[in-house]
């Protein structure tokens, strides 16, 4: 048994004052509802028919609801539909439908209409430099289409403040004309000196580079080293687009060095008539869509990794009253984590208070950890505790402000995910500028996040998060996991907030009670006493409490529970 096991630290509770916002972050799982905004004028685009003058281009917003916490940018796609340039609708039913499935695992989705043949479209001076070479008008509505695309993409940028889009996590994807025009955007036009904002991934579902028309070679040949990933889906039986496209586009990224998937379908014809992405396997158990999330995802936070930062207090605004504790080792990517939230319903002992503590390694983004439940003892009190291994956890970050665990709970056949987000708003500056801290104007700082402990009461603690604002005012929370004689679980946690000055902080202790496992049913909370805090150094605390209810009173003197845990604190300050 690893000795972190038994020591134990607390969880969060949304008492007072902490965020009420959702996580950000897009996971292969639907778990957000979803917004949509039809008919919105993204630009105008020159035609002659049915008169000559200016079209508005329409879009429709699908939209993560929950999703608009500053600081939390989202990532965003854009989705063109086919139709061979002469016809289609972003309104088709699979669109629809694929646009609301990628909303609801936390993408910005906007799907757009564009000129068609029938507008007899007017290229805008930003195209000219495309190459007209066959005299085919396909391909000036070809043109027209990369033209309104690139309208799109500057409208989103455009709208990144409003709508909390990260510019740096765009996206396009289209199915057959729209393929096509979405493999232009992401790698042709840079090569004939068209500004377009950046994008981070393409799919292309049964289309084909086509710019220039007359010469597929050099047309696949914009796909160069360095350009964004892409994941090809085709129809093995394509009379349309001919599957050769895409094993020459295949090729082409595997010579180049650019990230890529290549999914047959086998006997599948053209278009969504014949390919149910949300249906189609690529394996068995695994669809199409799913994939291709699990695929954009990676593609899209392949740079992200957890840090120090990271460490603080977490929560998942359904459920208020419960929430973890993280404290992170980085030297060895070592992971602590302390849930408190409450038995379930369907317990022998509902709605009591319980906490559970998970540790173990983590790697780039993720970090999967054993689950351990501890039990036997009393408040304050260094009696023998029995720790034991009960299931699995594991968490996945998208950056410093938001993630998803996922549980599975051994015997008590409880399994789950849930978003995480940040319980202090504005606490993931550390992990966001990690690389550039600068010394804190006070005492304490956001480095003496983490887990804290007692050593003579092993099987109890504490998790800190701290977050210095001298401007706003300073604050910090503390989860206590200890235990009581009161309740049949015979776990205990009680949480405190407040502000701090200088290396001293006294706060309020708050006890919630009445909730249950992983439930939105919202407990009670009553103010049960107050805490003292006082750091000597980035290392070691000393603790001073009082419960009139209890009634009880004392000190603690606390140290680290993670060894090097100090080095970000010591840096913050100045250390030596």
């Amino acid at each position: 048994m690893n000795k972190w096991a038994s020591l134990i630290v607390g969880l969060l509770a949304s008492v007072n004052g902490f965020a009420d916002g959702d996580s950000n972050r897009p996971w292969r799982d639907p778990v957000y509802e979803v917004l949509i905004t039809q008919d919105i004028v993204y630009g105008y685009g020159e035609v002659r028919l049915p008169s000559p003058g200016m079209k508005a281009l329409l879009l429709d917003l699908y939209e993560p609801t929950g999703q608009t916490v500053p600081g939390s940018p989202r990532p965003a796609i854009l989705i063109i539909h086919g139709g061979g340039f002469v016809g289609g609708s972003r309104q088709f039913p699979a669109w629809v439908d694929l646009a609301t499935e990628l909303a609801k695992r936390g993408y910005v989705v906007a799907s757009i209409d564009y000129r068609l043949a029938g507008d007899d479209p007017v290229l805008s001076e930003r195209v000219q430099a495309l190459p007209l070479t066959t005299g085919f008008e396909f391909e000036r509505w070809m043109i027209a289409a990369v033209d309104d695309g690139l309208t799109a993409l500057d409208w989103l940028v455009d709208n990144t403040g409003t709508l909390y889009l990260d510019p740096t996590r765009l996206g396009v994807m289209g199915g057959s004309a729209g393929a096509t025009t979405a493999i232009h955007l992401a790698y042709t036009v840079s090569d004939y000196g068209i500004d377009s904002p950046a994008l981070k991934i393409a799919v292309d579902l049964w289309g084909s580079a086509m710019i220039p028309l007359d010469d597929p070679e050099a047309a696949v040949n914009h796909l160069e080293t360095g350009e964004p990933p892409i994941f090809i889906v085709h129809g093995t039986e394509d009379g349309t687009v001919p599957i050769s496209r895409s094993y020459a586009l295949a090729a082409r990224a595997d010579e180049q060095g650019v990230p890529y998937e290549f999914h047959l379908i086998d006997g599948a014809a053209h278009g969504f008539d014949y390919i149910d992405l949300l249906v189609d396997e690529v394996e068995p158990g695994l669809s199409v869509f799913d994939r291709m999330v699990e695929w954009i995802h990676a593609a899209l936070f392949q740079d992200f990794t957890i840090n120090a930062g990271h460490s603080g207090a977490w929560f998942n605004p359904a459920t208020s009253g419960q929430g973890q504790l993280i404290d992170i080792e980085p030297e060895t990517q070592f992971m602590f984590l302390a849930w408190f939230t409450f038995t379930d319903a369907a317990s022998d002992n509902p709605f009591e208070q319980q906490w559970y503590t998970a540790q173990g390694n983590y790697s780039g983004d993720t970090a999967v950890l054993d689950l351990y439940e501890t039990l036997g003892g009393i408040f304050d009190d260094p009696r023998e505790v029995t720790t034991t291994r009960v299931g699995e956890v594991s968490l996945r970050f998208s950056d410093c402000n938001q993630g998803q665990m996922t549980y599975s709970i051994d015997g008590k056949g409880l399994q789950g995910e849930f978003p995480l987000n940040r319980a202090i708003p504005g606490s993931g500056n550390v992990c966001e500028g990690l690389s550039g801290s600068t010394t804190q104007a006070v005492d304490i700082n956001a480095g003496m996040d983490g887990a804290w402990y007692d050593p003579i009461t092993p099987g109890q603690g504490f998790l800190i998060d701290a977050h210095p604002n001298p401007a706003g005012g300073n604050f910090i929370f503390v989860a206590w996991f200890t235990y009581g004689a009161d309740t049949a679980s015979g776990q205990r946690w009680l949480t405190a907030q407040g502000s701090f000055e200088g290396s001293i902080a006294e706060i309020d202790v708050f006890e919630s009670n009445g909730g249950s496992f992983d439930d939105p049913l919202a407990p009670g909370t009553t103010k049960v006493g107050t805490l003292n805090v006082d750091f000597t150094d980035c290392s070691n605390a000393q603790l001073s409490y009082s419960l009139p209810a209890d009634p009880a009173e004392g000190d603690i003197a606390v140290t680290r529970v993670i060894p090097g845990g100090q080095a970000l604190c010591e840096e913050l300050v100045g250390a030596d």
